[in-house]
């Protein structure tokens, strides 16, 4: 496989990148992050500087630009002290759940973590450091961020190499952390280098890898739940392990790991990764090695080339490169190309800088001490062709029960394969549809009966109510909701149900950011939404009920003004508007002043941000006036005045998802009325407006759809809910 560096053409399926522009930032830059600190929709550049004891960050600009660096000194003796505090490595995520990204540096010589939390627009409060070791030779070098023990709130795990420990600090939830706790298990030979946290085992709680180069072996600490952590696991990598990277390489549905490592492994191998497959007991087997000569010091695992098959992406080192080695997707990997970078390429990131659907790649380039190189990181830009998509082919159809009108999608059964579950109102039940390895079909449906009470099913919605890594589900009808808890195999078990009032659309979602997710109700009759909040211990608080709009009937819930808070959105079937209910510091909500009006007998709505500004906009379909209304968000607040599609039929569902993987998001939408081609996609264009509604031939009437990858090939597919027919067709892109 080869690599032309340049604008040159390339082989759809083929790695190919543009020439390394790079960024100027500290000295000896060791890692680096993209994230977006100011919230404005474009990703901004962190880097741990080690030579200068600080962070630099980059705000990004339009078309993945960034601006000059500015530094920020981190931990608690920064230079000019003899020894300075040296940042090895950094992490980020929401510390304080604010909705704000901050970030969290180890470092090495002050023997502690900086934590910075971020301000929303770019910058950073003041550091508190935190203690994590005493040896005046410990170093701690790893860092990872992870809720450890189920409380809601972000964990640090640290790595400490000279000081032979793994150790973990509680958060707080404010950005504030416990003292740090030595986890036993550590060999007093190991010399821990590098941690991360991932649930492999699927059992919802987050596990541990610690990286240890003594023993050429990475340590498994499976988590407990409570903040402990089951006596180590070692599982044998290649020489010298450095770094690690999670994700699944075979697409089994089950996590695998790979290592980098820096070691000489044999005649010519100098720098080698290993592969370690998931298995479905939690437990891990040896895959191909991977000995390309790599001189490798870190790794990644994305989605390069957009063929849904996750790619590693390799730091180099001394060989100031960068190199992505393809991804077969049984856990080999192809021929390796590789583009030069800055000098002694260390860190590496990943993510879509300029939203066309193709992830750039960044480096931080340590440079070599001692010597006057330039010390930067290093962006290059994604120029691979995407496979084609955008053009729909129906596959063959799923038989539901009665009536289907409502369809969700998730992986039910933990099998990493995406499966459907069906609210059928005709026949009072529901359907689950359990994806297969066959792309085309699902298995025949399984039909599970709703508990007393609960008639006409008109929504289901899925998520992780329990807290068990097994998803469950909510189903609101005319006689109110009932939540179902998953067992794990694709069947559900009534926990409770809510029959004092009728239901149109129900959310599972953690609203007050507790760790616990809540439910959230839309009450047509009353005009009224319902949030039951629950506290840390599961317990349901007393209903809070919040007036809307004339019959609410759909509702979608996220941070519409910035604030770190989730808001409710509510599209108003009779009152042709949609209702914004913001949610203060008191966790309660409050209705907006402002109550945007929309097209005829809204009937579904989605919340996305569809021109890039890191603002969140609203699209309603509406069924009366066969057109869809977008609603942009305004710079100081509230919406303009709604800009109207027309759908050329009667809309009854709306889903937001990039079809063409051209990096914007397009509207995908069904009917029950109007001409014979009923599912329609409104494609959207850079400045968040859309072209004209393209038809995809489709029968009878259509109530419903869902996205996701359905068959596995990294481009969203479509699964459309046919009422009268009884049936679910699956639209797959080409």
């Amino acid at each position: 496989m080869a690599l032309t560096t340049g604008a040159g053409a390339a082989l759809a399926g083929t790695p190919q990148f543009d020439t390394q522009v790079p960024y100027v930032v500290g000295h000896t830059p060791r890692a680096v992050a993209l994230v977006d600190l100011n919230r404005d929709g474009r990703l901004d550049l962190v880097s741990a500087d080690f030579r200068d004891d600080r962070i630099s960050i980059l705000l990004g600009q339009a078309g993945g630009a960034f601006g000059a660096a500015a530094g920020v000194l981190v931990g608690s003796t920064p230079a000019p002290a003899p020894r300075g505090s040296r940042p090895w490595n950094l992490a980020t995520g929401d510390l304080n759940a604010d909705g704000r990204p901050d970030i969290v540096t180890v470092n090495c010589n002050s023997l502690d973590v900086s934590v910075l939390l971020g301000d929303g627009n770019g910058s950073v409060l003041p550091k508190t450091d935190f203690p994590v070791a005493t040896g005046a030779q410990d170093c701690p070098k790893g860092i990872a961020i992870g809720d450890l023990n189920r409380d809601g709130k972000s964990d640090l795990a640290v790595a400490i190499e000279v000081g032979h420990a793994l150790k973990i600090m509680s958060g707080k939830g404010d950005g504030t952390f416990g003292d740090a706790i030595e986890i036993p298990g550590i060999p007093d030979t190991a010399r821990p280098s590098f941690v991360t946290a991932a649930d492999t085992n699927r059992d919802g709680i987050l596990d541990l890898f610690v990286a240890d180069p003594t023993s050429a072996a990475i340590l498994e600490f499976r988590g407990q739940g409570n903040g402990t952590f089951a006596a180590p696991v070692s599982h044998s990598v290649g020489v010298d392990p450095v770094g690690i990277a999670v994700g699944d390489v075979n697409r089994d549905g089950i996590a695998d790991i790979i290592t980098a490592n820096q070691g000489i492994d044999g005649p010519g191998n100098f720098g080698t990764l290993s592969v370690l497959l998931g298995t479905p007991d939690g437990n891990f087997t040896a895959g191909p090695t991977v000995a390309p000569s790599l001189k490798v010091r870190s790794v990644v695992l994305a989605d390069v080339d957009a063929d849904g098959i996750l790619d590693a992406v390799t730091g180099n080192g001394v060989s100031d490169a960068v190199s992505v080695l393809p991804g077969i997707g049984d856990g080999s990997f192809g021929t390796r190309v590789t583009m030069n970078t800055g000098f002694n390429a260390n860190g590496v990131a990943v993510a879509d800088l300029n939203r066309d659907g193709l992830p750039e790649i960044a480096t931080a380039n340590q440079g070599f001490i001692g010597q006057v190189t330039p010390h930067d990181v290093s962006i290059l830009k994604n120029l691979s062709v995407k496979p084609s998509a955008g053009t729909l082919q129906r596959s063959a159809n799923s038989t539901t029960g009665t009536n289907p009108s409502s369809v969700a999608s998730s992986d039910i059964d933990r099998d990493g394969i995406l499966d459907l579950v069906v609210a059928n109102r005709g026949s009072n039940d529901l359907s689950v549809l359990k994806g297969t390895r066959d792309a085309a079909v699902f298995a025949p449906q399984t039909r599970i009966a709703l508990p007393a009470g609960i008639t006409e099913p008109t929504f289901v919605a899925v998520g992780d109510y329990s807290r068990d890594g097994i998803q469950d589900i909510a189903v609101a009808g005319t006689g109110g909701m009932a939540l179902m808890l998953g067992t794990g195999d694709g069947s559900f078990v009534t926990r409770r149900t809510f029959t004092d009032k009728s239901v149109s659309a129900v959310a599972l979602v953690d609203v007050d950011a507790n760790g616990m997710p809540d439910i959230v109700m839309a009450n047509p009759a009353e005009d009224t939404v319902t949030v039951y909040r629950r506290g840390a211990s599961g317990n349901l608080f007393p209903a809070a009920t919040y007036a809307v709009g004339d019959e609410p009937v759909a509702l979608k819930i996220a941070d519409l003004n910035r604030d770190g808070r989730l808001d409710i959105a509510v599209a108003n079937r009779s009152s042709n508007t949609v209702s914004v209910l913001n949610q203060l510091r008191s966790r309660e909500f409050q209705l907006g002043a402002q109550s945007p009006a929309v097209g005829t007998s809204p009937q579904a709505l989605e919340v996305a941000d569809f021109n890039g500004d890191g603002r969140l906009d609203i699209a309603v379909a509406n069924h009366d006036s066969s057109d869809v209304s977008v609603l942009m968000r305004a710079r100081r607040g509230g919406y303009r005045a709604a800009v109207t599609y027309d759908a050329g039929a009667k809309v009854t569902a709306l889903t937001a998802v990039d079809l063409n993987l051209d990096g914007v998001l397009d509207l995908a939408m069904t009917s029950d009325d109007g001409a014979a081609r009923r599912l329609r996609i409104l494609f959207g264009r850079r400045r968040g407006t859309f072209g004209q509604a393209v038809g995809v031939a489709a029968g009878g009437t259509l109530p419903a759809l869902v996205s996701g990858d359905f068959n596995g090939n990294g481009v969203p597919d479509l699964a459309v809910a046919s009422g009268p027919r009884n049936l679910i067709s699956t639209y797959f892109s080409q």
